[in-house]
């Protein structure tokens, strides 16, 4: 059995302390950290019962929740690191990024600016923080099997990611031989 969260946006906020201080969420919201409970409990549950069975436990299929949202990312990355704890624990896990520190390093880089600082003379200080995005293809990678995107049209055809970034690409060669507007939406 697979329990459904719809609105998974509201989910989002899961606390994470990390020193990239632009992934980080001190202050979790409690609707998060309950269903991270839950979630983390059927998973075990999942991973016991297939042992109990025979089944190998890298064979075994831990998925015990279906999320529909419309924006699973609103604000920053560390939410998308959060639905991947919520949805892909294991392939994190395996992957060696599952600690926010560690994903963070690995797809993430950081950008310094200056700053001045207002006073009576001028002085300049050296901001550093994650700015910019690295490994962006596996980060992909780890997404894709995520995601099923729905057709906002009459039919209503479902597309797996793989099959979206398709079309996107696909849309983007047109638009290279199209003189108008609005060809990735047409």
């Amino acid at each position: 059995m697979v329990g459904k969260i719809d609105e998974a946006q509201y989910y989002k906020n899961k606390q994470r302390v990390c020193n990239i201080e632009e992934l980080s969420c001190p202050t979790a919201a409690q609707r998060a950290e309950d269903l991270a409970l839950k979630l983390q409990v059927l998973g075990q549950r999942r991973v016991d019962e297939a042992r109990a069975a025979g089944i190998p436990e890298g064979r075994s299929v831990r998925r015990v929740a279906t999320f529909a949202t419309g924006t699973p990312i609103a604000n920053s990355l560390g939410e998308l690191w959060v639905m991947q704890q919520y949805l892909q624990l294991n392939l994190l896990q395996a992957a060696g990024v599952a600690d926010l520190g560690d994903w963070g390093a690995a797809f993430t880089g950081t950008i310094t600016t200056y700053q001045s600082i207002t006073c009576w003379i001028c002085l300049l200080s050296h901001v550093s923080r994650a700015g910019r995005y690295i490994s962006f293809q596996a980060l992909v990678c780890f997404l894709l099997p995520l995601f099923e995107f729905v057709d906002g049209g009459a039919t209503g055809e479902r597309f797996s990611g793989e099959e979206f970034i398709e079309c996107i690409a696909y849309r983007i060669l047109i638009a290279r031989n199209v003189k108008r507007d609005g060809v990735l939406f047409a």
